[in-house]
């Protein structure tokens, strides 16, 4: 084969990664549709030496690496308008029902004090790009504290969210009213100085984290952070399980 057709060829492999990479990873840059070269130079920046994960050691809170013994913590950024964290859902959902351990409220403080091999947790905080995104973050924020926030009602709101379905108040509480929330329940979660603090706490883990594209996934555990960022699905799905093991592997 010619050299020239070798770089041809060559051109078109490296062509066609950085364009799956732009269609699935979301950036405030590929929200307002800026260049794939734009993209391509966010995702080097992102992944330094081509490793899918890199370890998080500026500016990182006290209180986001003190776990309780033995706790693996799992954060996603995303967001239900995200087109990228909608394609990744279905493998996070299946990941979580094999591995996530749910811990409710009344018995989480004895059972982190009774469990001695590693366990996870999974949080989402979701991520504004935009104010058009402002509706479905609050969502998450209102089905959780009203614990409605189940696999199938998420599968809705990104479903939702392709069809601008949730733009303004009236959609919000109607969406809410179909799921057994009152709108004098509705108020109260929206009213409550929690459900500001909450979001205002995750804002700022956001920026502390540095968080410029969605879905990023976070994994705390033994005192360290690592953030992982892919260009496919399954190549996320892949790192994560690779950091939730029991042994990590070497950074």
């Amino acid at each position: 084969m010619k050299r020239s057709s070798k770089l041809i060829i060559l051109f078109l492999i490296l062509l066609c990664a950085g364009v799956i990479g732009y269609l699935f990873y979301d950036t405030p840059q590929t929200h307002n549709a800026t260049s794939v070269a734009a993209q391509q130079t966010f995702a080097s920046a992102k992944q330094p030496n081509s490793k899918p994960y890199q370890i998080l050691t500026k500016d990182i809170p006290a209180s986001l690496i003190n776990l309780p013994p033995n706790q693996i913590r799992v954060i996603e950024f995303f967001n239900y308008a995200c087109p990228h964290c909608n394609a990744f859902n279905p493998y996070l959902s299946a990941w979580a029902k094999e591995n996530v351990t749910l811990l409710t409220d009344q018995n989480a403080a004895a059972h982190t004090k009774t469990i001695s091999t590693p366990y996870i947790v999974l949080d989402k905080i979701p991520v504004t790009f935009s104010a058009d995104w402002q509706h479905y973050s609050e969502a998450f924020y209102i089905a959780d504290e009203a614990k409605i926030l189940t696999p199938e009602l998420e599968s809705m709101l990104f479903s939702l969210s392709s069809i601008d379905g949730l733009k303004t108040e009236a959609q919000m509480r109607s969406f809410f009213s179909h799921h057994g929330l009152t709108n004098e329940a509705y108020d109260k979660i929206i009213r409550s100085p929690e459900f500001t603090q909450r979001q205002s706490d995750d804002v700022q883990l956001e920026k502390t984290l540095k968080i410029t594209g969605i879905p990023t996934l976070i994994v705390i555990r033994d005192k360290q952070v690592y953030e992982i960022n892919a260009a496919l699905p399954q190549s996320l799905l892949n790192t994560l399980t690779l950091l939730t093991k029991k042994t990590l592997p070497n950074p």
